[in-house]
């Protein structure tokens, strides 16, 4: 922290100051405690109101005063008119699934100031189509809460049992509305923010005027986009326009794109054809997933004084191509935590040695790593990085890799 923070606060700090201001302006009465390791306010006992993704919000909000009357119209709900949430028939008809992104979800744990009772924030979910998790929420009329396995314990029912309740409620409630484009694609126009959960309703697709298999991008929680298989010039305007909103939503969930073949959303992996578009939306994904990661999981180590590099992810991308490379840097006598790249940039043991191999090649000379355990996406673990003569093998007898010869490092 530099001495600007300390003297003054950062602008996190200051978001929470304004909300408290704000707070007690309306006539707040009870104690409000800043946590700035977590980033939250503690609002009664045991309830927590976590900031991050309000302050999100703020940034961009044009009215951010009616956003601070939403946030004191929660913490009223949580305090006053809280539901109890350890009674299932008093919930159950406010159960609904939903998506969420999954890293997100799964790394939970990492995040400063929620190791002190790491059940709680152990949300209950499954994956969903890899880059997404299937959740279980509480929607009231002021908040949204998610299910974790804690809850799913209390209450004495599976993740299953109280899916199936869940996806009845949204059957009832979730009004199905799709606005055709001038470009030929489908954008969900519920007017609510649960529209992602439209994917857990295939059927909702199908009346849909689509030429082959429906598409789907969900790229938030209110903005699902949707096209035909076999539309090549409807996919490629789709795909540029979901990606750009994507990679500015406060709150994203997947860019990558997913298929609906016989009733079940399937992710695409084969990007041949009139799907070649989405492509790039794939390898942003994965970057998206590995940085979000990156940052949370380094703080992560370092507190709790793990010795290990968390490799950040790189990407080259050759001029005038639209595909991009995964690389990550290895260095050989350092233990480091990787992600799964398409190529490893390798340091030797002599003074400025790199050389460049595949993923494939580094596996068949060193073996498959263990992953890291409670990670997504994967970080394979390479103890003390690698021996002085897996590195001679690897520089002497597998050479530079053909399908990377745009990439060109000096050895």
């Amino acid at each position: 922290m530099g001495w600007l923070d300390r003297v003054f606060g950062n602008d996190r700090d200051r978001f929470a100051q304004s909300v408290i201001r704000h707070f007690k302006k309306k006539g707040w009465t009870q104690p409000l405690t800043y946590d700035r390791a977590s980033f939250a306010l503690d609002v009664g006992p045991d309830q927590r109101l976590f900031l991050q993704n309000s302050h999100a919000d703020w940034q961009k909000a044009e009215d951010k005063s009616a956003l601070f009357d939403q946030l004191l119209n929660m913490v009223l709900e949580m305090t006053q008119a809280r539901i109890d949430m350890d009674d299932f028939d008093a919930v159950s008809p406010l159960l609904l699934p939903s998506l969420r992104h999954r890293g997100f979800m799964e790394n939970m744990w990492m995040q400063e100031g929620l190791g002190d009772d790491p059940p709680t924030y152990k949300m209950a979910q499954k994956p969903f189509c890899e880059h997404m998790s299937e959740i279980l929420i509480v929607d009231s009329p002021y908040s949204i809460a998610t299910c974790s396995d804690h809850t799913l314990q209390q209450w004495g029912r599976t993740f299953e049992e109280v899916r199936n309740r869940a996806l009845h409620n949204l059957r009832q409630q979730k009004p199905v509305r799709f606005a055709l484009q001038d470009e030929g694609f489908y954008v969900s126009d519920s007017g609510d923010s649960l529209d992602a959960s439209l994917l857990l309703m295939p059927e909702a697709f199908t009346h849909l005027d689509l030429k082959g298999h429906p598409i789907a991008i969900v790229a938030s929680r209110s903005l699902v986009f949707t096209a035909g298989s076999e539309e090549a010039a409807v996919i490629q305007h789709m795909a540029k326009l979901a990606l750009n909103i994507f990679l500015e939503e406060t709150r994203p969930i997947a860019c990558a794109p997913v298929i609906l073949i016989n009733g079940e959303w399937r992710l695409i992996e084969d990007f041949s054809g009139p799907l070649a578009p989405l492509k790039p939306l794939k390898t942003e994904q994965v970057l998206f997933d590995y940085r979000d990661q990156h940052f949370a999981l380094t703080r992560y180590m370092e507190r709790t004084g793990r010795d290990v590099f968390v490799a950040d992810i790189l990407t080259f991308q050759e001029e005038g191509s639209e595909d991009q490379t995964l690389l990550a840097s290895l260095v050989w006598d350092v233990s480091a935590l990787m992600p799964k790249v398409d190529a490893l940039i390798v340091q030797g043991p002599e003074e400025g040695t790199m050389i460049l191999r595949s993923w494939a090649q580094v596996m068949a000379v060193c073996g498959e790593k263990p992953i890291e355990p409670d990670t997504y996406p994967a970080r394979y673990h390479f103890a003390d990085g690698i021996t002085v003569a897996q590195w001679e093998r690897l520089k002497n007898e597998y050479p530079h890799p053909a399908e990377f010869t745009h990439i060109q490092i000096p050895e």
